[in-house]
């Protein structure tokens, strides 16, 4: 259950017929900034997992919220917390201190669901990743070769065809184009 930060400490109730349901796993249950409430629901309710999301921006925001005890998983979104280099980190980090962790996508192109795939693929013991072709949002990708997902919902990467951009999408859909020199 994905409450992408809709609940407050009002709710408390509501929540607490949902850690009787077991097992069941909350994603992002308070406003972004409000780990304080996390903590306070992961005490009332231990059994409880909570999966943070919009919280955690930075390395800092993550080992915050472990240290807090207001996460059980982290659902890792890439372009959020910055790209690749912050996001392996934050893989290694889960990885040293037991936090599951999967990656998510949020509203990218074939470039940002590519970069998730990368990610994602440095952990194979993910229950699962929450990752979709970017067809789901755009009628055209800017990649030539658009990623693709089976009828299990598996994403299959095509070795043979690289990563590159259909520049007569780009300027189909470009709006303003400010170039920056150095001088």
């Amino acid at each position: 259950f994905d409450a992408n930060g809709s609940c407050s400490q009002s709710d408390f109730s509501f929540l607490k017929e949902l850690a009787a349901l077991h097992p069941v796993m909350l994603e992002q249950p308070f406003p972004p900034r409000r780990l304080d409430l996390c903590w306070a629901l992961k005490r009332e309710f231990p059994q409880l997992r909570l999966c943070l999301d919009e919280s955690i921006t930075d390395m800092g925001d993550l080992i915050t919220a472990h240290q807090l005890g207001a996460l059980d998983e982290l659902n890792l979104k890439p372009g959020r917390v910055g790209g690749q280099l912050t996001a392996v980190q934050m893989m290694e980090y889960c990885r040293e201190t037991g936090i599951p962790l999967w990656v998510g996508g949020m509203f990218e192109t074939g470039v940002g669901r590519l970069a998730n795939l990368r990610v994602a693929a440095r952990i194979p013991d993910a229950a699962a990743h929450d990752l979709s072709p970017s067809h789901r949002y755009f009628r055209e990708d800017i990649l030539i070769h658009p990623i693709q997902m089976d009828t299990d919902g598996y994403v299959h990467l095509n070795r043979e065809a690289p990563a590159a951009i259909n520049e007569n999408a780009v300027e189909r859909y470009l709006r303003q184009r400010i170039i920056l020199e150095k001088r």
